[in-house]
């Protein structure tokens, strides 16, 4: 499990930030920005990717090869606390 507070992740080859084998992600802050990369946010292997920010929150933005992208059981949601 990790805790991303306020950060960014851009310019990668591939993901801006992957998650598998049932590890959990969590993003907080408005500042949290996924942009520039092959892939935005990549969730598989039932990883899970949970933004703490509302849905009209861009969060994960201008990805080459989409923002958001899951198999074989990944997830990403995001929730309101």
């Amino acid at each position: 499990s990790a805790k991303f507070n306020n950060c960014v992740f851009h310019d990668n080859s591939s993901a801006g930030i992957g998650v598998s084998n049932k590890a959990t992600i969590h993003f907080h802050g408005e500042a949290t920005a996924i942009h520039s990369n092959k892939f935005g946010i990549f969730a598989y292997s039932s990883g899970k990717v949970i933004i703490h920010l509302p849905s009209q929150h861009n969060t994960s933005y201008n990805n080459g090869q989409g923002d958001r992208y899951t198999d074989r059981g990944g997830t990403i949601t995001n929730v309101e606390d």
